[in-house]
């Protein structure tokens, strides 16, 4: 099976003895994503769990920093972002099948990312966190930058998506609304709209 780690310290010595992540096993309670057009992933513990689909052959991406949260991918970049549970939470953006860490993302939500989603064409990645701040942000997520973001009190968003044809428009849905938010540019300032 084979690893990626998220901090290199991922095996431990202790006086001339290591340990290190052999199996992972689980299934998910999230949606399964794909990555690239053989392989699947999905969290699991404080794990990424990446299944190609026709070698069988499994590769596992480690959270040294808490339990995996949510997770999104974008297939044209072949990159998975998956943010941590733990106060203050973050972002990582890995790339596949390297595994290797392209950014991280440090926002200001004090408890949980609950969704996060790719936009389908340019580096635009979406996250949402509910209690206490209900805030939908806008980021680049290769500068690692939010370039917008928006509190929504009360609005507990269960699925967020972008339009496949327009970026520039995102919908969230909850178990009581829709709401599609329009992503205006001028030079480089970015403002979500909610119609």
């Amino acid at each position: 099976m084979a690893q990626g780690r998220e901090r290199e310290e991922n095996v431990y010595a202790t006086a001339g003895a290591s340990l290190s992540v052999r199996w992972v096993e689980g299934f998910p309670k999230q949606n399964v994503q794909f990555i690239n057009d053989s392989t699947i992933c999905y969290p699991c513990g404080n794990f990424v769990i990446f299944i190609n689909i026709e070698t069988k052959k499994k590769t596992v991406l480690q959270c040294m920093n808490g339990v995996v949260g949510v997770v999104a991918t974008n297939v044209p970049y072949e990159v998975v972002a998956f943010s941590d549970r733990r106060l203050r939470p973050l972002i990582y953006i890995y790339n596949f099948p390297g595994l290797t860490r392209r950014n991280k993302l440090k926002g200001n939500v004090l408890l949980d990312y609950t969704l996060l989603s790719f936009s389908y064409c340019g580096t635009y990645l979406a996250s949402y966190s509910s209690l206490p701040e209900f805030e939908l942000a806008l980021w680049n997520w290769e500068s690692g930058v939010i370039l917008c973001k928006k509190t929504q009190p009360g609005m507990d968003v269960s699925q967020m998506t972008f339009n496949p044809m327009n970026w520039r428009q995102l919908c969230l849905s909850s178990p009581s609304a829709v709401t599609m938010c329009t992503i205006e540019r001028s030079n480089q300032e970015h403002h979500l709209k909610a119609k």
